[in-house]
């Protein structure tokens, strides 16, 4: 008996269109048409900024962190003892680290960034801090120390 299914079969949802150019590593690599345009579009100009908990995936699991952690910073990081300091990143590169401490009417962000911290990143840090209020369902505060 012949499968019927296949000559009746639709698509299960939107048409989707090869992102990957043919005989490249990925070749199976599809998004939605609907947002292929956006391939075209220059990348976005401010800085990603994103604040990561102690121990998480990005710099778990790995015997050098260099592509993320500047080697002059990484002890700042990973203090020993295998535990991993809250990591402020910049663009996927490790500039800082930070912590919080609970005040009587909000949460502070304490941030010790490396070095000077360019005035750009303001905007992507303060839009971190307030995710990071909603997330937590506090008023949160951002308080940056100075670079040792």
């Amino acid at each position: 008996m012949q499968n019927s299914r296949a000559a009746t079969s639709k698509p299960m949802g939107p048409p989707l269109q090869r992102i990957w150019p043919p005989g490249q590593a990925c070749p199976s690599a599809r998004m939605l048409k609907t947002y292929a345009k956006r391939l075209d579009e220059p990348p976005i100009p401010t800085p990603v900024v994103r604040l990561l908990p102690g121990f998480d995936t990005y710099l778990l699991g790995y015997k050098k962190r260099d592509l993320a952690v500047p080697p002059q910073h990484a002890k700042r990081i990973n203090t020993g003892g295998g535990l991993l300091s809250p990591v402020l990143l910049v663009d996927g590169l490790a500039v800082g680290t930070w912590k919080t401490k609970q005040q009587k009417q909000h949460l502070e962000v304490i941030l010790q960034p490396f070095d000077q911290l360019p005035p750009d990143l303001q905007p992507g840090l303060q839009a971190e801090i307030a995710d990071l209020g909603r997330f937590l369902e506090v008023e949160t505060a951002l308080q940056v120390m100075p670079p040792p």
